[in-house]
């Protein structure tokens, strides 16, 4: 795991800042970092409901997506 951890630093990835996810000058840099306010407030929001269910951001996330799915099926 250690190479692969060293890899991602040099290659720009740091952990510790998340003004900057993903290295500067690539594609996804270009895509993520300029979002990455929008994207801290919405894990915030995430973790925020979790915690009334006892649910990581993940879990909340999934539940979301397959309710949306469910409910979109039942209006057809």
């Amino acid at each position: 795991m250690k190479p692969v951890f060293e890899k991602a630093l040099e290659r720009g990835l740091n952990l510790w800042d998340t003004a900057a996810v993903y290295g500067e000058g690539t594609g996804r840099g270009e895509a993520y970092n300029p979002h990455l306010k929008e994207l801290t407030a919405l894990i915030d929001e995430l973790k925020l409901i979790g915690t009334c269910f006892d649910a990581s951001p993940a879990q909340v996330a999934t539940a979301w997506a397959i309710a949306k799915v469910q409910l979109r099926n039942v209006n057809r």
